[in-house]
């Protein structure tokens, strides 16, 4: 792109015209006269002048950078690796020349190296461009994949000057240009060319056209027009022109004439009513729009503050008389780079970028307002190694502007790719990931099939829309649909999960103190309702799925090693679908007294009572569940009595409990008697002190804990 590049570059005020006191105020040496050169903006000017410093000195590592940095901004891009070359090997040489350099080996085709040289880059900053451009530099292959399915041709009014930026109009396009209309005509300081213009040509065929003809002369200034967009079947337009009222420049207060946006409106005698954008401002500039076709959406390029990167994309919508104010269209669209040359058709947005990762300096992509998550490069042969722009569609074929062949030239294209995109399918059970055979598939409501015997299915859809798949099988029930928005970038398995229809519980075990979700637990499942002991559906690392009857109560046990078996008891009355259960399990600590509840003796007695053996009935149960744990049972008495007597009746206590646990089918092995008689009291009354009955109480208790597990 090299004309057009001086549309709208962002924050560089690229299109900035220089003040006559500017280009008047000339210095004594080359590279003073290159530096006033520069600062207007007169690059190839400057370039002269920095070329005839450098023959006097060579070796100034400063020259050889501007000189680089004119044919970059020239659009030179052989010249600028060239240059670049020279001080990108240079000693804490700036990170940006790596950079610059890298972009010119790619526009020059030379992928491998410029690989390297953004990986340099990357090393040296954060920017999150690079990965973008090494992606796509590794991803050629996908790039150029459809190349040979279109047909370009250059049309057949493009001249040596640039043209650029077409689009629809009447019969045949307009266009911006830089083709001279007058021997004797005003010249743009940047590269010496002439300021931009619109001409229209009427079509005769796809890329012969007629005379080119100046499109209208209130639209058409002294300084740059152009491009332009039409809307409401060619009856208005919005177009881009430097900053100029009632033939007034208007400058920024850095005396910079920025691009603005007017309306024009078609009448008996062409193009009226110019009026500017409500959003126009001196101190930026506004650019490239496109219309919806009804003329209420409007996206535009702009590098006012607050952006992404140098220009940024827009958009603003007509309501109720008047433009709402621009937004920004977000970092998916807009990066740090120049997004530029919107066109919006259909839903979708074409845009020019130099930030997204492509095969050259410019290339398009696309965005589908309906995925708009997905940013598309439209690949060769529409984008090439250099800088592809002004992309138009109509059907399936449409015009773009490029500079592979040396000048900003205007191509036509014929999109002869398929237009039907292979989707292949599979559906499975969301319990244990089998396939799901002869399961009906539902596409948006009227594409209907059948997977095959392993789960599987393919369809051929057109493409660039979206699909809604869901999948149903009797006594199945869908967990989720998927919407897919299929383009030629798809290239996924859809994938539909069905669970068996009715009712199921979830079970995890967690830590009863923390909370925490246990890993691996040992969850079983008894109906009390029925006696039946469930089966699970599946298990999984933390949680087990079972299948449920209603109206039913559950008793739900949670085993895990280092903790004890849990218990607990849920119902399904007024449940449905899938319940999510906790057991909460209680971990061992090695040596920690448990108190056992209700243990009670006769006075003076070792015999269990009927009500204690109930509760060593719980502690029975525990050792069963815990099969690896082995314990000691410690009986305590009060301190009234000799100390030698409660050791005795506390022994032969603790011992009359542990023979109820071993006969109850507990080894011996696993549990031992400890008698510790008033030793251990919970309270302050010990031997010759004063205590009410109920202390004395709490101190006549029976415990365990666990000694190995």
């Amino acid at each position: 792109m090299k004309t057009s590049l001086k549309i709208l570059t962002g924050l560089l005020l690229l299109s900035a015209i220089p003040s006559q006191g500017q280009l008047a105020r000339l210095l004594a040496s080359n590279a003073l006269n290159g530096d006033k050169q520069f600062e207007s903006y007169a690059f190839a000017d400057a370039l002269g002048y920095y070329r005839r410093a450098y023959k006097n000195d060579t070796a100034s590592h400063e020259l050889e950078w501007k000189i680089a940095e004119c044919y970059r901004l020239l659009n030179n891009s052989k010249k600028a690796e060239e240059w670049y070359a020279k001080i990108v090997h240079e000693e804490n040489v700036i990170p940006t020349a790596k950079f610059y350099y890298a972009e010119a080996l790619k526009s020059n085709g030379k992928y491998s190296e410029a690989k390297r040289w953004f990986e340099e880059y990357d090393h040296d900053v954060d920017d999150h461009r690079i990965q973008k451009k090494i992606d796509a530099i590794e991803n050629q292959h996908v790039l150029i994949s459809d190349a040979s399915f279109y047909d370009v041709s250059s049309v057949s009014f493009n001249i040596e000057a640039a043209d650029f930026a077409p689009t629809y109009y009447k019969d045949g396009v307009v266009f911006v240009s830089a083709r001279r209309k007058a021997l004797l005509q005003n010249e743009y300081a940047w590269d010496n060319s002439v300021f931009l213009d619109l001409y229209y040509t009427e079509a005769i065929s796809h890329h012969e056209f007629g005379e080119v003809k100046s499109f209208d002369s209130k639209i058409n200034s002294k300084l740059h027009d152009g491009p332009i967009s039409f809307y409401l079947n060619g009856s208005k337009a919005v177009f881009t022109r430097n900053n100029i009222i009632k033939g007034r420049q208007n400058r920024s207060s850095e005396d910079t004439n920025h691009l603005q946006l007017y309306f024009a409106e078609r009448g008996e005698n062409g193009w009226n009513h110019i009026t500017p954008f409500e959003y126009n401002n001196d101190e930026y500039s506004l650019g490239h729009a496109t219309l919806s076709g009804d003329g209420f959406t409007m996206v535009f390029v702009s590098d006012m503050p607050g952006g992404e990167g140098k220009s940024d994309l827009y958009i603003t919508r007509y309501e109720t008389g008047s433009w709402t104010k621009p937004e920004n269209l977000g970092d998916v669209i807009n990066t740090k780079g120049d997004e530029l040359f919107p066109f919006y058709k259909d839903s979708v947005l074409y845009f020019a970028s130099s930030g997204h990762g492509g095969l050259g300096g410019l290339d398009v992509f696309a965005i589908d307002f309906r995925n708009p998550e997905e940013i598309i490069n439209l690949g060769a042969p529409i984008n090439s190694s250099l800088d592809d722009f002004g992309f138009i569609i109509r059907g399936r074929e449409g015009y773009f502007s490029s500079n592979r062949d040396g000048n900003d030239n205007i191509y036509h294209f014929v999109d002869n790719r398929p237009t039907l995109m292979t989707v292949n399918g599979l559906v499975e059970n969301d319990s244990d990931g089998t396939p799901i055979p002869i399961a009906m598939v539902d596409i948006n409501d009227s594409i209907q099939l059948v997977t095959d015997d392993q789960g599987r299915f393919s369809v051929k859809l057109p493409l660039n829309s979206n699909y809604l798949f869901e999948a149903s099988k009797l006594d199945f029930e869908l967990v989720k649909s998927e919407n897919k928005y299929i383009n030629r970038s798809f290239n996924e398995t859809v994938v539909l999960k069905l669970k068996p229809a009715g009712l199921f519980a979830k079970v995890i075990a967690v830590d009863k103190e923390t909370r925490v979700t246990l890993s691996e637990p040992l969850i079983k499942l008894k109906n009390l309702t029925t006696g039946e002991v469930i089966e699970p559906l599946l298990i999984e690392k933390e949680a087990t799925l079972f299948p449920l009857d209603k109206n039913s109560t559950y008793e739900i046990m949670g085993a895990k090693r280092e903790y004890f078996t849990g218990h607990i008891n849920e119902s399904t009355t007024n449940q449905k679908g899938e319940i999510d259960w906790e057991v909460p399990l209680d971990r061992i600590v090695l040596d920690k007294e448990i108190k056992i509840e209700n243990i009670y003796y006769d006075l003076d007695k070792a015999i269990l009572r009927a009500e204690a053996k109930e509760e060593l009935d719980k502690l029975v149960k525990v050792l069963i569940e815990n099969p690896t744990i082995k314990i000691e049972l410690g009986s305590h008495t009060d301190s009234r009595g000799s100390d030698s007597y409660n050791h005795d009746l506390s022994q032969r206590r603790a011992e009359s409990a542990v023979n109820y646990i071993v006969e109850q089918g507990i080894e011996s092995s696993r549990i031992v008697a400890k008698g510790y008689g008033e030793t251990k009291p919970v309270n302050q009354c010990t031997n010759g002190v004063a205590c009410e009955t109920d202390m004395h109480q709490a101190n006549r208790r029976t415990e365990f804990m666990v000694t190995e597990y």
